[in-house]
């Protein structure tokens, strides 16, 4: 990958020694080039200066690697490489030997090299494989239109394989990420095209074949590949507690300790467990982990989104007990409003009676005191 390197760069140099002629003869061409002025500004001409439409004009270099290539040339330089803002276009098929691979290399290299290049935030990542065609080429379509640099981490499934399969067991889930975008890491991550896990379970056990690996975890997906075949074993209980590999995963590092994970193979209708090496249970671990992290980084699942929303809802029940407390004491204030001006009223009609009644009392009596006299 060196080679690359000072390929890009040489190319690099040679598009802006044209930009920098091109640039002369615009303005010769409308009579306003001057030397003392201009020469300086055009020799320092640097791939920021430059415009869109220049950039564009850039060929980009596509270089294909493999996990195998890419564990002998090291991880560095291919962040050097995204790190270049050149138009440097780097397709990543993931690989395993032949034979005897390494369940913990694999994982990491499975995880390392995209995670790398999403921190960095630098480059147009896309993570795709046949299990989503849409995503997949239209990733790539949007990421060689980019005049940047851009990372293709594509899974090459093997013959017979559903690539179905690692999409399900999160050992290559889909992963766009735009560096370009505005805002916190987690709006630049687009997981959204990973199904969820109730779709996953909804097969029909007519469509599951004769021997059969519900691909969940990392474990179960590398059952299947010949590869790492001599990481398991048929499962034997030793008397410690066990418990299948997908629940394992679910517990604390200090409830995993005292436990024993196997997963489980239908063959034939017939139930067979599994146990494995402790290589393929810190792979698996290791898998899983990741997809929780990612899950955190996007902002999809995150104990501080758990965290606001409790506030939310207390801040929200409060606001609540307000507007009720403040609707009681408005609804009590009217009540004694009512209840004033309804005795004030009381009164003024008890005292126009009492008067009537006074009125009548007396005109009787002083009419017969005048029929006397």
């Amino acid at each position: 990958m060196e080679l690359t390197l000072g390929l890009i760069e040489g190319q690099q140099r040679h598009h802006l020694d044209n930009i920098r002629l091109l640039r002369r003869a615009a303005l010769e061409a409308r009579g306003s080039y001057q030397a003392s002025r201009d020469d300086l500004v055009i020799a320092s001409l640097g791939w920021e200066e430059l415009t869109d439409e220049e950039r564009c004009a850039f060929p980009p270099l596509l270089v294909v690697l493999t996990h195998e290539s890419l564990t002998q040339n090291g991880t560095e330089t291919l962040r050097l490489l995204l790190a270049s803002k050149m138009p440097l276009k780097v397709v990543l098929f993931d690989s395993l030997p032949p034979h005897e691979a390494d369940p913990e290399h694999a994982a990491s290299m499975l995880t390392g090299p995209v995670l790398e290049a999403m921190l960095d935030r630098q480059a147009f990542v896309l993570q795709s494989s046949l299990a989503t065609p849409e995503h997949l080429y239209g990733g790539l379509v949007e990421g060689l239109r980019r005049p940047g640099p851009a990372l293709f981490h594509l899974h090459a499934t093997h013959p017979g394989e559903d690539p179905q399969d690692a999409l399900a067991s999160r050992v290559f889930p889909t992963i766009r990420f735009d560096p370009e975008g505005k805002g916190i890491f987690g709006l630049l991550l687009d997981l959204s095209d990973n199904p969820e896990p109730s779709i996953l379970s909804d097969v029909s056990e007519e469509e599951l074949p004769e021997t059969d690996v519900s691909s969940e975890t990392f474990a179960e997906w590398a059952f299947q590949r010949e590869s790492f075949k001599g990481h398991f074993h048929a499962f034997q209980d030793e008397g410690a507690p066990s418990l299948e590999l997908s629940d394992y995963l679910d517990l604390e590092a200090g409830e995993q300790q005292a436990r024993v994970p196997f997963i489980c193979v239908s063959d034939e209708g017939e139930t067979v467990r599994y146990g494995m090496s402790g290589k393929m249970i810190r792979a698996s671990v290791l898998i899983h982990e990741h997809w929780k992290m990612l899950l955190e980084l996007s902002g999809a699942v995150t104990p501080f989104t758990e965290k606001l929303r409790d506030e939310l809802k207390q801040e929200l029940a409060d606001a609540h007990q307000n507007e009720v407390e403040e609707l009681r004491q408005d609804y009590e204030e009217r009540m004694q409003q009512q209840e004033q001006e309804w005795l004030a009223q009381t009164r003024l009609k008890i005292r126009k009676k009492l008067v009537e009644l006074s009125l009548r009392q007396h005109t009787p009596a002083e009419n017969g005191q005048g029929l006397q006299a």
